[in-house]
């Protein structure tokens, strides 16, 4: 079967683009409790036939509903647990696909991207982060054998500084005797140049840097980074496969953690896609990201989803309201996500500046989107006028039935969203 998005009772459409001429890019807007699990994402589980699938999952009830399925469909179904690293079948360290010296500046620049206490307005400041980050990753890829992230993580605890007009940082004697003899060597430079940076800035990047890193990988996660194999990308752009993210959806950390991974996955396969013919991967590949703008940012997003359709991939962003994701990612930055979705959902809420901007869209008095029936949503497709539709009926669905049946035959009713 033909794999399809489904936005409301009585409409479905192909994920073809060729035949649409659309991407599959869809921005899924609605207030807490709004439906948007029920209303937008299971149905595209429950038509996913082809597509390779990467899902944040913030309850762990899609995992649990839907890994049979996915099984009898023939994927390879994975689970990244970050709620509970134990459980995890895999660990994802994105030092394990720095592959060029440019991918561990990319690295250096994602990982203070997703820290957003180190990630301030201050552009000096932010530099500083970055450059320390760089820095400690290229001593631990240069000088740990078999190195994973869990090592970065360590080295970022064991460094020692002191305050002065000149930084003068203390990793180790190895470090300064590589410095030494090896005078153009990427870490070096990288050595060099943190060292030009003040030494109470340095102190204070580095003191803020430790702090959140513990916030984010917790001793758990750092000792999944070590005793699990990490995810194979490759195996995901090739194979059919399904990866559900399971977390805390109320953990700021973990979320921190998803956007890392979302952003070194998708530099990674946007870099393998230019090896295949066309230039796009073999399975399409689509992101479902839950609580996409909650707290952190995604780096170069803005940019990376401009060119999804030509390498094969297609996402799902799950917002509240569009002020979300002015404030994480800018108001430019923001319109450029927006516009590269070809399809918008809006399923309610009370947030005016979202609400005006989808009165516009569908030509109506700002009253009418404000008071919206609650089993109703808007979608707006490029190309096509906005249609109000009700909701898909997720409870008439057998396949979906079956499912629940399966799980949990006592309560059929409960409700995923």
């Amino acid at each position: 079967m033909a794999d399809r998005i489904v936005l409301g009772n009585g409409y479905s459409f192909p994920t073809d683009t060729a035949q649409t001429g659309l991407n599959n890019n869809v921005a899924v807007i609605g207030c807490t409790g709004s439906g948007k699990t029920c209303s937008v994402v299971i149905p595209r589980l429950l038509n996913t036939y082809e597509t390779n699938l990467v899902l944040t999952d913030p309850k762990r009830e899609l995992v649990e509903t839907f890994a049979p399925m996915f099984r009898e469909r023939n994927y390879r179904v994975l689970e990244l647990n970050l709620d509970t690293p134990s459980k995890s079948d895999i660990c994802f360290d994105p030092l394990a696909y720095a592959e060029t010296s440019e991918d561990i500046s990319k690295l250096a620049a994602s990982v203070i991207s997703a820290l957003p206490e180190c990630n301030k307005s201050d552009k000096f400041w932010s530099y500083s982060s970055q450059l320390f980050a760089e820095l400690l990753l290229r001593y631990t890829l240069q000088f740990k054998n078999h190195p994973t992230f869990a090592d970065f993580l360590l080295v970022s605890r064991s460094v020692r500084e002191r305050a002065g007009e000149v930084a003068e940082i203390s990793i180790s004697p190895v470090l300064d005797e590589f410095v030494q003899s090896n005078p153009l060597h990427p870490l070096t430079t990288c050595y060099n140049n943190a060292r030009e940076v003040s030494g109470r800035t340095l102190a204070s990047v580095l003191i803020t840097m430790r702090s959140v890193l513990s916030t984010v990988f917790s001793s758990e996660t750092e000792q999944m980074l070590r005793t699990k194999p990490t995810l194979d990308i490759d195996s995901l752009i090739n194979t059919k496969t399904v990866l559900f993210i399971t977390t805390d959806g109320a953990d700021e950390g973990t979320n921190a953690y998803v956007n890392l991974i979302y952003d070194t996955l998708l530099q990674y396969i946007m870099r393998k896609a230019k090896e295949f013919p066309g230039g796009k991967v073999p399975i399409p590949i689509h992101l479902i990201m839950d609580d996409f703008a909650c707290g952190t940012t995604i780096n170069s997003f803005p940019q990376m989803i401009a060119t999804f359709r030509s390498k094969g991939i297609s996402s799902t962003i799950i917002l509240q309201d569009e002020s979300q994701l002015n404030t994480m990612y800018g108001e430019a930055g923001a319109k450029t996500i927006l516009n590269n979705n070809d399809t918008i959902v809006y399923l309610g809420g009370n947030d005016l500046n979202t609400a005006r901007d989808i009165s516009v869209r569908l030509n109506v008095p700002l009253e009418d989107v404000l008071y919206m029936k609650l089993n109703s949503l808007a979608f707006f497709r490029r190309g096509q006028k906005p249609v109000i539709a009700e909701r898909y009926p997720l409870f008439e669905d057998e396949e979906y039935l079956k499912l629940i049946r399966r799980r949990n035959p006592d309560r059929m009713d409960k409700q995923l969203a």
